[in-house]
């Protein structure tokens, strides 16, 4: 149970037992120490049951020991047991070499805990063992330390939102054979999951959305500091299926990129961070970030807007937090089934009751991009998009158990739950979710960006999205694999081949060097160039094709170019585009192939080639990829 519950103060808000439901409001009641008349025999289950597991792992593992002994260091450490008691912790510290890296691999450092939990010192179960130095609660010692309990859960799922000492508090409240028996079920299924360490990344990006990297308490006090702020900031939660509506919804990114703060959702986030090497400090979600939240704004005195679910539902949440908060003002609620023409008398609704909060439960990303057409309108200082959070709180709906949101499971508790609704959602998405992060893994995926102007909100807290588009993006890995394979199989036999011919002249000219833009610098506005070799300006002149096709490919092997961008333009021909263009065409790469363009004469043929540049970037993926092949047909093209 999280600490900040179990104070008396917001025990003495707990309602009644008939009226808390089960699910979501099982988290607030107080949780005290497990005295059912059957502990004592599931103590000896479980004692049982560690040494019979320990000694068959022993007997099996007798070969790897006496390796491990003669390759491995060994050490000891002090340590606090059961009741104080304390003994020697025995550990192995690989040495360098491949056999010790082999080793380390297998975990052999923790082998020798087998051997305590044999004899006693400890079990598989258990809270986390202790330095005799460290401060422990004394609760904490009337059971033995183990290998798995739920901190150690936790913190591989990054759903520790409380502290240590409290996961602890919460597992003495529910031991017993069959509950640590699935604790350390689920243990070994996040056994494999990472525990980062250093420093966390501010940003974020998986896929095409960035995310706020910030843990629970940093979350809050976020939010805290903008409804001291005058201006309207939004607040997104972004899960998988979420990530895969960005890739093809044009809008919604411009929605998320202009959101003051968005935050990850979801077990799926925090494994495709891993897999980028940009780990998450914490996967938050807005279910656990309501109860803290609403703690926040009782203590603040605001008052809150309940927008969305079915009729009736804002009603019900409202009621609850009456129960648990009662000196927050839910000053307002409305369900989200209206029409577009309604939401004008919505808006107005929302402004005249002068809350600062407004919660908006209507789906993705129907909630979000309604909360970005209309934020100054509302009058709030903050507006939230919750998706289905109204159902977990009224009961409408049951969430998962604790044991399968700590094991990211909660999806498959859900699709058991409406399987004719969400089948495509998960079954699905998950698996085009995890395709499109391992393509940008290994670098053959290219993030979509779409140029905005700087948010309102402070540059300390949000990092500009003008100034991370300020550099191209250059060619993945991919593409250089490819353009050199292109230059072995193509070029060099097309160079050697234009060598033989004595028909060409030798005065003609394949390229000019020419100083080609590439966006602006966002700090002096200056215009960023780069020497790229392109065709002479006088057609007649450029004879010699095939040099020029592998010069292109020689500046994608060093990335200057990509596959697919936009065409070069010197200085002047930049300066002749419209403003509105140059902000679109900015951030775009160079390419070696470009959208066609078509025109009655050449004097015309510059602003068609912009043109086709400007829809080539503002178009979906597939689109964008059939305009850039389908060059290789036109009869003209402006380089």
């Amino acid at each position: 149970m999280p600490a900040h519950l179990s104070a008396p103060s917001r025990q003495a808000k707990t309602p009644a037992p008939e009226v808390v439901s089960s699910g979501f409001w099982a988290a607030f009641e107080p949780q005290k120490p497990s005295t059912r008349p059957d502990q004592p025999r599931s103590d000896r289950g479980m004692r049982a049951f560690d040494l019979l597991a320990s000694g068959g792992l022993l007997l099996l593992m007798a070969p790897l020991f006496v390796l491990a002994g003669i390759a491995c260091d060994r050490g000891r450490q002090a340590v606090q047991g059961r009741d104080g008691i304390v003994f020697s912790r025995l550990s192995l510290q690989t040495r360098p070499g491949p056999l010790g890296r082999y080793l380390a691999a297998l975990g052999v450092r923790y082998w020798p805990l087998l051997l305590h939990i044999c004899v006693g010192h400890m079990a598989f179960v258990g809270p986390r063992v202790r330095a005799v130095a460290e401060p422990v609660n004394p609760r904490t010692l009337s059971v033995r330390p183990g290998l798995v309990n739920p901190w150690f859960i936790q913190r591989r799922t990054r759903v520790h939102f409380d502290s240590e000492a409290s996961a602890d508090l919460q597992y003495l409240a529910r031991r017993g054979l069959i509950h640590d028996l699935g604790l350390l079920f689920r243990g070994l299924c996040v056994a494999c999951l990472p525990v980062p360490t250093g420093e966390f990344p501010i940003r974020v990006r998986v896929g095409d959305v960035g995310f706020d990297n910030l843990d629970m308490p940093q979350a809050l006090e976020r939010i805290g500091q903008m409804l001291e702020h005058k201006a309207a900031h939004q607040v997104i939660f972004v899960n998988p299926s979420c990530v895969n509506i960005a890739a093809r919804h044009r809008g919604y990114r411009r929605a998320l990129r202009r959101a003051s703060l968005v935050l990850p959702d979801g077990i799926g986030i925090k494994i495709g961070s891993d897999l980028l090497g940009t780990p998450l400090q914490q996967n938050l979600n807005g279910t656990d970030l309501f109860p803290r939240l609403c703690e926040m704004l009782e203590l603040r005195g605001a008052r809150v807007f309940l927008l969305g679910g079915s009729p009736g539902v804002a009603e019900a949440v409202a009621a609850k937090i009456g129960l648990y908060w009662p000196a927050l003002r839910v000053v307002g609620t409305r369900d989200g089934y209206f029409k577009v023409v309604d939401e004008g008398a919505v808006v107005a609704q929302v402004r005249s009751s002068g809350a600062d909060l407004l919660l908006v439960a209507r789906g993705v990303p129907a909630q979000d991009l309604f909360i970005d057409r209309y934020l100054p309108l509302f009058g709030v200082r903050v507006a939230m998009g919750v998706g289905g959070l109204f159902d977990f709180v009224s009961g409408r709906v049951n969430r998962a158990p604790d044991w399968m949101r700590q094991t990211g499971l909660e999806w498959v508790f859900r699709l058991a739950q409406e399987p004719g609704r969400l089948w495509k959602r998960y079954l699905v998405g998950n698996f085009t979710y995890l395709a499109r992060i391992s393509l940008q893994r290994f670098g053959l995926r290219q993030v979509m960006t779409d140029p905005l102007a700087a948010p309102t909100f402070s540059d300390r807290w949000l990092v500009s999205p003008r100034r991370a588009l300020a550099s191209p993006s250059g060619p993945t890995l991919g593409g250089r694999l490819l353009a050199a394979l292109a230059v072995m199989v193509i070029g060099l036999p097309l160079i050697a081949w234009q060598r033989i011919r004595r028909s060409v002249d030798d005065t003609a000219k394949a390229w000019d060097v020419r100083a080609i833009v590439i966006g602006t610098d966002p700090a002096t506005a200056k215009l960023r160039r780069i020497a790229l070799r392109c065709p002479p300006q006088d057609p007649r002149q450029a004879r010699i094709t095939g040099v020029l096709w592998v010069a292109s490919l020689l500046e994608l092997l060093l990335g200057r170019r990509t596959w697919f961008g936009t065409r070069p333009r010197t200085r002047e021909q930049w300066q002749r585009l419209p403003k509105e263009w140059q902000v679109i065409l900015e951030a775009q790469p160079i390419g070696v192939l470009h959208a066609p363009a078509w025109a009655i004469d050449r004097a015309t043929l510059e602003e068609a080639g912009a043109a086709a540049d400007v829809f080539w970037v503002v178009g979906a993926p597939l689109a964008r990829l059939k305009a850039s092949l389908s060059m290789l047909g036109a009869a003209r093209r402006l380089n």
